[in-house]
């Protein structure tokens, strides 16, 4: 066995020793085989240092006509192995550092900044019921890339507020269970607590204690980017696609990020556990703060 095998082998077995699935590993092991039988043909004998040597990997990838989403899961499980091999001293120069997120297909939505949310949200008075209200649905749609309409429809008994556990029910699809960021928890907390005597079960109203609609929550994104004078076009989509980029940027794992968007990728058909994805998203989930 030579030594990028005898590492590959250390490192699958690191994870199941850590906790990892059945299936997390499995789907780790198949990119790291592709990546090793890459470097064989390349004769390559070492991991590569050049971020030259990954993009040729993934370029080859790409002629295989793999999806961007299978592309983007190559690089998250090379990020993932890369930051093992330094902690265990086999390797101190990541590549993976140089190696950007993949670029996001369909539409071209503008990405916010973590110093954009901030200012949007620090334009919300949230002294009263109603702007409690707005600061938990920015704040929520910052930190779960939900869609507004999931945000919506959210009832009450849907939130575990010890476990900061969000359940969504989409319009179409499984329901699933997505963590959610002390900062957001706090802002949901904090406007359900305000709301306790109203007795609706969806948890975002009106100022008539109706559930809210698309349209009025849409409505109010725009008036808090105009009053933070933010001058990119910001959608609901904005906030999903601003969700997804900054936490592969802060190291997410691209499974975690499909899994809380409720994304089903035929080409990812392994899924991971509840405790996974909740160890990844506190880990890599950059809070604007």
């Amino acid at each position: 066995m030579n030594n990028l095998r005898r590492d590959l082998v250390l490192y699958l077995r690191s994870l199941y020793e850590n906790g990892r699935s059945k299936n997390t590993i499995s789907a780790y092991k198949q990119d790291l085989v592709a990546f090793l039988k890459f470097l064989e043909a390349e004769n390559i004998r070492q991991w590569p240092d050049q971020k030259t040597d990954i993009q040729a990997f993934l370029k080859r990838q790409e002629t295989y006509k793999k999806a961007s989403s299978s592309i983007a899961r190559l690089i998250s499980s090379l990020r993932n192995f890369y930051q093992w091999l330094a902690r265990n001293q086999i390797q101190r120069i990541n590549p993976m550092l140089e190696i950007d997120a993949p670029k996001i297909e369909r539409s071209q939505a503008e990405i916010l900044t973590t110093q954009e949310v901030k200012a949007i949200i620090e334009q919300i008075d949230d002294s009263s019921i109603l702007g409690k209200r707005d600061r938990a649905i920015i704040e929520l749609l910052y930190a779960t890339g939900i869609k507004v309409s999931e945000l919506t429809t959210l009832k009450q008994e849907y939130w575990h507020q010890t476990l900061s556990l969000l359940k969504v029910v989409p319009t179409s699809g499984p329901a699933r269970i997505i963590p959610v960021s002390p900062l957001a928890s706090k802002a949901l907390a904090s406007y359900l607590e305000s709301r306790q005597n109203i007795q609706v079960e969806e948890i975002f109203l009106n100022n008539r204690q109706e559930k809210m609609t698309r349209q009025a929550v849409w409505s109010l994104i725009k008036q808090y980017c105009s009053k933070a004078k933010i001058t990119k076009k910001v959608t609901p989509n904005t906030w999903r696609q601003t969700f997804t980029l900054q936490t592969m940027k802060n190291g997410g794992d691209w499974r975690v990020i499909q899994e809380i968007l409720g994304k089903t990728d035929p080409n990812i058909t392994m899924p991971l556990s509840q405790q996974e994805i909740v160890a990844n998203y506190q880990d890599n989930f950059p809070d604007w703060s």
